[in-house]
């Protein structure tokens, strides 16, 4: 072995709080999805959110909701801000034409 590499052992002690902070980060991870789930927010925010502790998962799960929910908010109104439908004209009673009106109306120039 070379000199100037140290082999540092590790104590179980040490194995096992590591095995209970990936057991409690399981946990908290299956906690978050239900919860996004309960919410109906989808699931790929998982990645944006704070597993250091429930605390700071609860208060991540209800920042990452207001900016979803802003997002899609904002997302529908700027689709609904569009050009507004054009107006229908006026149907007109067919009795009340004339006959120069009655033509224009239901015959395109040159015939049907």
């Amino acid at each position: 072995m070379d000199e100037g590499t140290e082999r540092t052992e590790v104590s179980p002690e040490e194995r096992i709080s590591a095995r209970e902070r990936a057991v409690a980060l399981r946990e908290m991870k299956l906690q978050a999805r239900d919860a996004l789930n309960e919410r109906s927010l989808p699931e790929a925010l998982s990645g944006a959110l704070s597993y250091e502790s429930p605390e700071a998962l609860e208060k991540s799960i209800d920042a990452a909701e207001a900016a979803f929910r802003q997002a899609v908010e904002r997302g529908v109104l700027d689709r609904m801000r569009g050009e507004a439908p054009a107006r229908a004209q006026p149907q007109r009673d067919v009795a009340d034409m004339t006959d120069d009106d009655y033509y224009k109306v239901f015959y395109r120039a040159g015939g049907r």
